[in-house]
C-alpha cells in the first residue's frame, strides 16, 4: 500500500487533466472575485469534457464506451440547449458556489475550500484575533497563512513545510491537515501521506466543521477506491464506502457525496445490492442537477454504470414526458373554463400569448431528450399556474361585475328614495343660496353703517350646507355716501321735471294763455327740487333698508327651517344607508361593515373598490 502512487490510477490521472484545464482557463479568466472566475469558465470547461481526453481514450474499452457516450449525450441534451444551460449554470453558481461540484466533483476542491473559508463556520475558528490566544497557537495560525500564499503561488514543498511546521505548533488545525491532504493527493500523488493526513483533518473537524468533515471523509473514500482499483486490491473498496456511509450520515442532501457514494457503489456492483444502490443514488443525482449526468458520461469511474445512467435517463425522461401530459390535460381543461368566461377577460392578449407558448411545447413533446423534457414540464407548469391565476381574476371579475350590476339597481332604487327625503331639504337650501346672493347684492350695493365684524354663515358647497365663519369688513352707510346725495339730486330733478311738464302740458291742453305769473309759478317748482330730492331720498332709503330687514328675516327664517329639517334628513338618510345596507349583505354574503363600505364607495362611484370587499368576503 505504501508504494501506491496515484497516478497509477486511470481515473485519478482524469482528475488531474480536468484540475489542468480548470487551472489554464483561471489563468486566463477576468472575474471581479474567485467566484466569479470560476463562473466565467463553465461553459467552456463543459465543452473541453465532452472531448475525448487522452484518459478517456487510454481506458479500457474506450472506443465502444465513447459510442455510448455519443448516445448518453444526444440523450442528455442537444449541444444548443446544452449551451443555454451551461450559460444559466454559469449564473446560478454565483448564487450558489456548492453547484461548482456539479461540473467536477473533485477538481475544484482548493477553490471550494477557499469559499468555505468565507463562510461564518471556517471564518470564525481561521480567525487571527482569538481571545486568550498563547505565543504558540498564534505563531501557528502565522505559519499557516505563510503556508496558504506559498501555496497559491505553486511553491508546494515550501507550503508542505510550513504547513508541518503550523502542525507541529498546533495539530489540531484541520484546515492545516485538509491543505496538506490536498497538496499530497494532487501534487505529489502521494496515498500514504494523502490518506494521513486526510484522516486527521476528518478526525479534529469531526462535530466542528461539518464542511472539513465530510469534504476529508469523501476524499479519503475517493483515495482507498482509487488504490483498490488500481491495484485489484478489493479489501478497501468496502472500507471505502464504509467511510462515504459515515459522511452521507451528516448530510444525505450532499450531491458531492452522493456523487462519491454512486462511484463506490459502481465499484462494488459486483457483489449483491451494490448494483441496486448505484441505480437510485444515480437518479437521485440526476434528478438535482442535471450536470451530474453530463459528469458521469463522462467519468471513467462509471464505465460499467453506461448502461444503468441510459435507463436512468430514459426512465427520467418519460417521467417528465408522462407529467408534461397531464400538465396538458390541467392546461386543456384550465383554458376551456377561461374560454367560457371570456367576457370577464381583462387582458385577452394575455390568453393569446400563453395559448400559442403552450402550442410550441406541444409540439415537441414526442422528441425529447433529458434536459428539454424537464424543461418542457417546468414550461407546462409555469403555464398552467399562468393560466390559474388568468382563472382567478376571471372569478374575481365575474363575481365583481355580477355584485356591481346588483349594486347599480339598489344604487339606483336609493337614490330615487334618497331624492324623496331630502328634496324638501334641498328645496330650502336653493331657496337660501338665492336668498343670499340677493342679500349679497343688496349688501354690496347699498352697504349699511357696521364694524368689522365675524358672522357664522350657512353655505351651500356641493349640496350640502355648511356653517362657516366670514369676515365682514366695516363698512359707512350708503345714505352717508355720495350715492345718496345722487339719489336725491335724481329724484328732486325727476320730480321737478315731472311737475313742470305735467302742469305745461295741462296748460297747453286748456289752450290756457301763458302768463308771466305762470312761469314764476314754474320757477317756484323748481325753486323746491332740493325739498322733493330730500323727501324722494327719505322714501327711496326707508325702501332700500325695508328690503333689507326682509330680505334678513327670510335668512334667517330659511336658515332656521334647515337646521330642524336636516338633522331629520340625515336620520332618514342613515336609516335607508342601513336598509339597503343590509340588502347589500344578504344579497352577496359579506358582513354588515362591508356591506355598508361597498354602499359608501358605490355612491361616490368608486366600485372598483368593491373589488376588495368581495375578495376580503
Amino acid at each position: 500500500m505504501a508504494e501506491f502512487n496515484f497516478n497509477e490510477s486511470t481515473e485519478y490521472l482524469q482528475l488531474k487533466e480536468r484540475r489542468q484545464q480548470i487551472s489554464n482557463l483561471l489563468y486566463n479568466s477576468s472575474g471581479s472575485s474567485l467566484l466569479a472566475s470560476i463562473s466565467n469558465i463553465i461553459p467552456t470547461f463543459l465543452s473541453f469534457t465532452q472531448k475525448p481526453s487522452v484518459t478517456l481514450l487510454s481506458a479500457q474499452n474506450s472506443q465502444q464506451n465513447q459510442a455510448k457516450r455519443d448516445k448518453l449525450f444526444e440523450l442528455l441534451s442537444s449541444s444548443q440547449f446544452f449551451e443555454s444551460r451551461a450559460i444559466l449554470l454559469k449564473n446560478e453558481t454565483l448564487k450558489d458556489y456548492s453547484l461548482l461540484v456539479a461540473i467536477s466533483n473533485y477538481s475544484l476542491a482548493e477553490s471550494i475550500f477557499q469559499l468555505d473559508c468565507e463562510t461564518e463556520e471556517l471564518k470564525k475558528y481561521r480567525s487571527m484575533a482569538q481571545p486568550n490566544e498563547d505565543s504558540k497557537l498564534k505563531m501557528a495560525r502565522i505559519t499557516r497563512r505563510k503556508a496558504e500564499d506559498t501555496y497559491k503561488n505553486n511553491q508546494y514543498d515550501e507550503a508542505i513545510r510550513l504547513f508541518r511546521e503550523a502542525d507541529e505548533k498546533f495539530e489540531m488545525d484541520y484546515t492545516v491537515h485538509y491543505q496538506l491532504a490536498l497538496i499530497y493527493f494532487f501534487e505529489k500523488a502521494d496515498f500514504t501521506e494523502a490518506c494521513n493526513y486526510f484522516r486527521k483533518a476528518a478526525k479534529y473537524s469531526q462535530n466542528k466543521s461539518s464542511l472539513i468533515f465530510i469534504a476529508s471523509t469523501v476524499f479519503l473514500g475517493l483515495a482507498l477506491r482509487l488504490y483498490s482499483e488500481a491495484t485489484q486490491n478489493s479489501n478497501l473498496l468496502e472500507e471505502a464506502y464504509n467511510a462515504l456511509v459515515q459522511a452521507y450520515s451528516i448530510d444525505s442532501r450532499s450531491l458531492f457525496i452522493n456523487y462519491a457514494l454512486a462511484q463506490s457503489c459502481v465499484s462494488l456492483m459486483s457483489k449483491s445490492g451494490y448494483a441496486q444502490n448505484a441505480r437510485e443514488i444515480i437518479q437521485k443525482i440526476i434528478r438535482a442537477n442535471e450536470f451530474y449526468a453530463y459528469q458521469m458520461i463522462y467519468d471513467v469511474a462509471f464505465n460499467n454504470a453506461l448502461d444503468i445512467i441510459g435507463e436512468e435517463l430514459n426512465a427520467l425522461i418519460n417521467e417528465h414526458k408522462n407529467n408534461a401530459i397531464d400538465l396538458f390535460k390541467e392546461i386543456d381543461d384550465s383554458l376551456d373554463r377561461v374560454s367560457q368566461q371570456s367576457k370577464y377577460l381583462t387582458n385577452a392578449s394575455k390568453v393569446a400569448g400563453i395559448k400559442n407558448e403552450y402550442r410550441l411545447i406541444q409540439e415537441k413533446i414526442n422528441h425529447l431528450n433529458y434536459f428539454e423534457a424537464k424543461d418542457i414540464e417546468r414550461c407546462s407548469k409555469s403555464i398552467l399556474e399562468s393560466i390559474q391565476a388568468i382563472f382567478k381574476e376571471v372569478n374575481e371579475n365575474r363575481a365583481y361585475f355580477q355584485v356591481r350590476e346588483l349594486i347599480e339597481e339598489l344604487l339606483k332604487q336609493f337614490n330615487e328614495d334618497k331624492n324623496a327625503a331630502d328634496s324638501p331639504l334641498k328645496s330650502l337650501e336653493a331657496d337660501l343660496k338665492n336668498a343670499c346672493d340677493e342679500y349679497e347684492k343688496l349688501e354690496k350695493s347699498y352697504p349699511p353703517d357696521r364694524e368689522e365684524t365675524i358672522v357664522k354663515k350657512n353655505v351651500i358647497n356641493k349640496g350640502k350646507t355648511e356653517v362657516v365663519e366670514q369676515r365682514v369688513p366695516a363698512s359707512i352707510s350708503w345714505k352717508k355716501q355720495k350715492l345718496y346725495l345722487l339719489v336725491k339730486t335724481v329724484i328732486g330733478c325727476m320730480f321737478s321735471a315731472i311737475v313742470v311738464i305735467s302742469v305745461g302740458t295741462l296748460f297747453m291742453a286748456l289752450a290756457i294763455e301763458l302768463h308771466p305769473i305762470i312761469y314764476v309759478i314754474f320757477i317756484a317748482f323748481l325753486l323746491f327740487t332740493p325739498m322733493y330730492g330730500a323727501i324722494g331720498g327719505e322714501i327711496y332709503y326707508f325702501n332700500v333698508e325695508n328690503r333689507r330687514k326682509r330680505l334678513k328675516d327670510n335668512l334667517d327664517r330659511l336658515e332656521q327651517l334647515i337646521n330642524v329639517k336636516k338633522p331629520r334628513v340625515e336620520e332618514e338618510i342613515v336609516k335607508l344607508k342601513t336598509k339597503y345596507s343590509k340588502v347589500i349583505a344578504e344579497k352577496i354574503k359579506v358582513s354588515g361593515d362591508n356591506a355598508e363600505q361597498i354602499l359608501e364607495v358605490s355612491i361616490k362611484g368608486n366600485f372598483e373598490q368593491i373589488k376588495r370587499f368581495i375578495t376580503n368576503a
